[in-house]
């Protein structure tokens, strides 16, 4: 099980006082917002282990508590009981588990190190979003594990084999410092049916295997943006959620309308996204981590990469 923070939903995929079940790692989870905030719960109640969000569980509006349907328990946003007109201060001795959870950029995260809540070891990063035209996001699922499909931020033969790119070279050495894995590259994108090629710069740093920021220029049009790019463990593979955002500042409008530049560019970034993920489908849905491989001389520095990962990979110590 990967420990680290886990991307559960978009932010506006959550109304105020609505209740969703997720299950991230394979954990059976409550997601709900509660006066604007959001929050991660275990989903079954202690009482009698019924499934809260599934069985038609609710927010009170004025209070913020989350109702059990069955008996009306009610627990409040750090998961402790209420007291109850039946079982009174009794109510009070239950516990609903309660998980670290941070909203920002659009999006919704939970700690998770193992089955029990735990403290986080590190905190995501904080982007100024200021200067970035509205969030774009992309949702899909995968039959494939999370820490394949974060290889691609080390596996510089891949550019070109899979998506085409050319003259792909690292421009900066991949390291780890302080939990973020940093690796930067440039590569020559066709366009126009390839009668052009567009020089691109990304810079990729991890903050664990689920949690990528994808920095890119594109060199002759001086146009920049970012992708969030979240992977998550879930019981059929994972999920990706993308977080798209162009800088506005590099739209300059010099030949066509800003307006117009604001409004197509960020569904272009989105629409090449998602055709470069499909390009890696086949590859993440039948490649397997555990299999017995052979590096070669050229490949990224998986070594490297691997160690990373095993550092948020949950051991359970024994008692």
């Amino acid at each position: 099980m990967l420990t680290g923070w886990f991307c559960i939903g978009f932010s506006k995929s959550v109304k105020k006082y609505q209740l969703k079940a997720v299950s991230p790692c394979g954990l059976k989870l409550l997601l709900y917002r509660a006066h604007n905030e959001a929050y991660v719960t275990a989903a079954l109640c202690p009482h009698q282990g019924v499934d809260i969000a599934k069985s038609g569980g609710t927010v009170d509006a004025n209070t913020g508590h989350i109702h059990c349907p069955a008996h009306n328990i009610a627990f409040d946003q750090q998961g402790r009981g209420c007291p109850h007109p039946i079982y009174q201060q009794h109510a009070c001795r239950l516990r609903l588990l309660h998980y670290p959870t941070v909203e920002q950029h659009g999006m919704i995260f939970v700690y998770l190190n193992g089955n029990e809540p735990a403290e986080p070891e590190f905190s995501l990063p904080h982007i100024d979003l200021s200067h970035y035209l509205p969030l774009l996001t992309v949702y899909q699922t995968i039959s494939a594990e999370t820490a394949i499909l974060a290889r691609n931020s080390v596996d510089l033969a891949h550019f070109s084999a899979v998506h085409g790119y050319n003259d792909a070279v690292i421009t900066e050495n991949i390291s780890v410092s302080d939990r973020v894995l940093s690796s930067a590259y440039s590569f020559k994108r066709p366009y126009l049916w390839n009668f052009g090629e567009l020089n691109v710069s990304i810079s990729v740093k991890l903050y664990g295997p689920s949690y990528n920021i994808v920095r890119t220029r594109l060199e002759e049009l001086d146009v920049e943006f970012t992708i969030l790019l979240m992977f998550t463990p879930i019981d059929a593979g994972s999920a990706i959620h993308a977080g798209i955002i162009v800088d506005r500042r590099t739209l300059t409008g010099k030949f066509i309308p800003k307006k117009i530049l604001e409004f197509v560019v960020p569904h272009l970034v989105k629409m090449f996204f998602k055709r470069d993920i499909k390009c890696d489908y086949p590859i993440w849905c039948n490649q397997y981590g555990d299999a017995n491989t052979q590096p070669l001389k050229g490949d990224g520095p998986f070594a490297l990469f691997n160690n990373y990962v095993t550092s948020f990979v949950y051991e359970a110590t024994s008692s």
